[in-house]
C-alpha cells in the first residue's frame, strides 16, 4: 500500500490507468503538505504533482527502496546527495564524476568503451558497504546524460542489479522540452520504458501528453491539493521585450529592499545586450551573474559561469537560461522576471514553463513579472497524424543513412554521416523527431512530444490574451499592462532621435558609430540608416537630396507613414531600377511612357498588371529584390511609394494621371533616363 496518511487524502480515486489523488493543503501541524506525509513510496507510472516543490523526489530518496534519481540538471543531482534523506538520513551517492571516451563509430554516438575513473568506482564501492553496513537501501542521483553509462556500469558491478532500482526520471516535462538539442533524453526514456513496471517513474507537476504508444497504457495519477494554491503575477505586454528588461531591473534596482533578482532569459546574446547597458548605469560588474548550461564554456562579455551555492543565487542580479527553468530548489524570495518573445524562438516559452521558473522559488518570489511580446507569427504546424504517416518514408531514409555510412567509398559515407547529424539535430526550420541509440537512429516520440508542445506554446503566443488564459491556470494576474500609451510617447521621441542621427549623418561619415547608438533603438531608427546606406550606395539617387527629404519628413504630424514611403521607393530604386543587367529595370517608364488619364478602375488595373509583371520576372532573384516588389504590390502603397499623380474629374468619372517618376524628388533623371516620362 502506498498510502502513509489516509486521515490527508480528501479523495483517491482510480479510472482505467489514471487515478486522481486529492490531499489536504497541510498537515494537522499547520505545515503544507508534502508527499513524504501521504505516501510510503511514489506510485509507479507517469505521475502528475500538480504543485512544484511538493516533494517528489525527497520521498524517493528517503523511502525504503534501492532508487535511481535522474535530474536534468547537473546541480540538481549533485545537491541532492551532499546531504542526508529527510526523515531517514540515508546516504546518497552522485554518479557523476564520468570519464567517456567518445567512440565515432558509423557517424553516431557510441556508449562502449567508456571509462569510469579510479576514484569514483572506489567511492562506489564503499557507498555500497555504508549502505549493507547501516542497512539502508541504496539512493544514486544522476543527471540525465549519464544515466546510459551508470546503466551499463551497475550490470557491470558484482551484487547491484539494475533493474531492482525504482527508476525516477524527475521533471520528465523538461526532457520533453529539451529533447530536440539533448538526443540523450530519447536513451532515458527508452532505458525507462525496458526497466521493469512496477519499478518505474515520471515525474513533473507540468506533464505534456506523451505520444509514445509504449506509454499509452501507462498509469497515471495526477496528486492536487484540495485548494488550489495560485501566486499572483503581472503580466507586462511590450514590442521590446529586451529594453522592458532592462527597465523592470532598473526599477526594482531603485526600490527600498534589498532582495536579490532573478531573470529567465533564454537567450544569451539578448542577456549580454542587457548587461552592456545595465553597466551603463552603474550596474557593478560584481553584482551580476549568469547561470546558463554547462556546455556554453566561453565567459560571455568576461562573465564566468556562475552556480547555485546552498540553494541561493551567487549576486543581486542573476541572469538564468532554460538549463535552470526546473530541477532545483532556491532559499531566497527574489524578484522575478521573465521574458517571453514570440519573435525569439528560444524565448517562445510556455505558461507551463513560467510556473517552473517561479517553482523554483520555494518559500515564494518576492514580486513575478513576465515581460512579452504577443502576435500571430508564421510558423510550422503539425498534427500527430501528420507525423505518424511521415515515419515510414523517415525510416526509409534511416536506412539510406545506414547504408551510405557502411559504404567503403568516402564521399557516400561522409554524406551519410551529414544527413544522419542533420536529421538528429534538427535545423531552422524542422525540428527532428529521430534520435541516436546504440543500435543507430530511431523514432523519438519524445520529440514527437516536442514539436507538438511548441506547436501549443505558439498557438498560446497568438494574443496577450490567449497567454493570459494559460497563465490564469497557474497564477492570479494582479495586472496586465501594455506599454501603446508610452510607445506613442517613445515614438515622438524617436522622431527627434533619428532626426538627430541624420544630421549626424551629414556631417559624419562613419556610419558605423551612428549605427552604434542606435543598437537599442526601434525598427524605424534603423531602417533610416538602411535607407541612408542603400542611398549612398545608389549613383542615381542623390544623397544630399535623401538626407534633406527624411529630415523635412521627420518634422511632419505622420512622418511614420511617410518614411515607409521614402524607405520602399528608396529600396525599389535601389534593388531594381539601378540593375542594369535585369530585364525588369525599365517597367515603370514602359507602363507609363506618356502623361495620359485613366480612370481610377483603369489606374489600378495597370498597377496590378505592373506589379503581377514583376513578380513574375523577380520570382528568382534575391531576397531584397522579392521584398521591393512585395512592398510596393499594393495599389495605395505603389502610389505613394513610386509616382506622382495628380486627379481630376473626366466625364463624371474621377482620373488619374502620373505626373512624375520622382515623387520625392531624389533621383538624378540625367542619369536615370528610363525615369523620364515620355510624351
Amino acid at each position: 500500500m502506498d498510502i502513509k496518511d489516509k486521515a490527508l487524502v480528501v479523495d483517491d480515486t482510480t479510472d482505467g490507468n489514471k487515478r486522481t489523488v486529492t490531499i489536504k493543503n497541510s498537515t494537522g501541524d499547520g505545515e503544507p503538505t508534502k508527499l513524504g506525509h501521504v505516501f510510503n513510496y511514489l506510485p509507479q507510472g507517469i505521475i502528475d504533482k500538480s504543485v512544484t516543490g511538493l516533494g517528489g523526489t525527497t520521498l524517493e530518496l528517503d523511502c525504503e527502496r534501492d532508487s535511481i534519481v535522474v535530474e536534468p540538471l547537473k546541480h540538481t543531482a549533485e545537491s541532492k546527495s551532499k546531504k542526508p534523506s529527510f526523515n531517514n538520513g540515508y546516504q546518497i551517492f552522485f554518479f557523476g564524476a564520468i570519464q567517456k571516451k567518445k567512440q565515432e563509430t558509423q557517424g553516431l554516438l557510441s556508449t562502449k568503451n567508456f571509462e569510469i575513473s579510479d576514484s569514483t568506482r572506489d567511492r562506489f564501492v564503499k557507498y555500497l558497504d555504508t549502505c549493507k553496513k547501516n542497512k539502508q537501501p541504496i539512493k544514486i542521483t544522476c543527471v540525465s546524460d549519464q544515466l546510459v553509462f551508470l546503466y551499463v556500469y551497475l550490470k557491470e558491478i558484482e551484487g547491484t542489479n539494475f533493474n531492482e532500482f525504482h527508476l525516477l526520471l524527475d521533471e520528465i516535462d523538461s526532457m520533453q522540452e529539451q529533447s530536440s538539442f539533448r538526443n540523450v533524453m530519447h536513451n532515458c526514456l527508452k532505458i525507462y520504458k525496458e526497466h521493469p513496471k512496477e519499478k518505474r517513474s515520471l515525474l513533473s507537476a507540468t506533464i505534456s501528453k506523451f505520444h509514445d504508444p509504449d506509454l499509452k497504457h501507462e498509469l497515471h495519477t495526477k496528486i492536487q491539493y484540495k485548494d488550489q494554491v495560485k501566486t499572483n503575477l503581472d503580466l507586462l505586454e511590450t514590442k521590446n521585450v529586451e529594453k522592458r528588461t532592462i527597465e523592470t531591473i532598473i526599477d526594482l534596482i531603485k526600490g527600498e529592499d534589498d532582495k536579490k533578482i532573478l531573470v529567465a532569459y533564454n537567450y544569451l546574446m539578448g542577456i549580454s545586450n542587457i548587461i552592456k547597458e545595465l553597466e551603463t548605469v552603474s550596474v557593478s560588474k560584481d553584482d551580476i551573474a549568469i547561470l546558463h548550461s554547462s556546455s556554453k564554456k566561453k565567459p560571455i562579455d568576461g562573465y564566468e559561469k556562475s552556480e547555485i551555492i546552498d540553494n541561493s543565487l551567487p549576486n543581486k542580479i542573476n541572469f538564468i537560461t532554460a538549463a535552470y527553468f526546473n530541477g532545483f530548489d532556491l532559499e531566497d524570495d527574489a524578484h522575478v522576471i521573465i521574458a517571453v518573445d514570440v519573435k525569439v524562438r528560444s524565448l517562445a516559452i510556455s505558461a507551463k514553463t513560467v510556473y517552473q521558473i517561479c517553482g523554483r522559488l520555494r518559500k515564494g518570489a518576492a514580486s513575478i513579472k513576465v515581460i512579452g511580446n504577443f502576435e500571430y507569427i508564421s510558423y510550422q504546424q503539425y498534427n500527430y497524424n501528420e507525423l505518424e504517416t511521415a515515419f515510414p518514408i523517415l525510416e526509409k531514409f534511416i536506412s539510406t543513412c545506414k547504408d551510405a555510412i557502411d559504404s567503403k567509398i568516402t564521399y557516400m559515407k561522409d554524406f551519410g554521416i551529414a544527413l544522419s547529424k542533420w536529421m538528429v539535430n534538427a535545423n531552422d526550420n524542422y525540428e527532428s523527431i529521430i534520435a541516436e541509440s546504440d543500435t543507430g537512429l530511431e523514432i523519438s516520440y519524445i520529440k514527437i512530444d516536442n514539436v507538438l508542445v511548441q506547436k501549443e506554446t505558439y498557438a498560446a503566443l497568438k494574443s496577450v490574451k490567449k497567454y493570459e488564459n494559460e497563465l490564469n491556470t497557474y497564477f492570479i494576474i494582479d495586472q496586465t499592462e501594455n506599454y501603446k500609451d508610452e510607445a506613442v510617447k517613445k515614438e515622438i521621441e524617436t522622431s527627434a532621435q533619428i532626426l538627430e542621427l541624420v544630421k549626424e549623418l551629414c556631417t559624419n561619415e562613419k556610419i558605423k558609430e551612428v549605427k552604434e547608438k542606435i543598437k537599442y533603438s526601434g525598427k524605424i531608427a534603423k531602417e533610416t540608416i538602411r535607407m541612408y546606406e542603400l542611398a549612398k550606395g545608389c549613383n542615381f539617387l542623390i544623397e544630399e537630396k535623401v538626407l534633406a527629404k527624411i529630415k523635412s519628413i521627420l518634422k511632419m504630424d505622420k512622418w511614420a507613414k511617410e518614411l515607409r514611403y521614402l524607405n520602399y521607393h528608396i529600396q525599389f530604386h535601389s534593388f531594381i531600377t539601378a540593375d542594369k543587367d535585369l530585364t525588369y529595370n525599365n517597367q515603370l517608364s514602359l507602363f507609363f511612357k506618356s502623361s495620359k488619364t485613366h480612370t481610377t478602375a483603369e489606374f489600378d488595373d495597370k498597377i496590378k498588371k505592373i506589379v503581377s509583371q514583376l513578380s513574375n520576372f523577380t520570382k528568382r532573384e534575391n531576397r531584397n529584390i522579392k521584398k521591393a516588389v512585395k512592398n510596393v504590390s499594393g495599389s495605395s502603397t505603389f502610389i505613394k511609394s513610386l509616382l506622382r499623380v495628380s486627379y481630376k474629374i473626366d466625364k463624371n468619372k474621377r482620373c488619374k494621371k502620373v505626373n512624375s517618376l520622382n515623387p520625392f524628388d531624389i533621383i538624378d533623371l540625367k542619369k536615370q533616363l528610363n525615369l523620364k516620362l515620355r510624351n
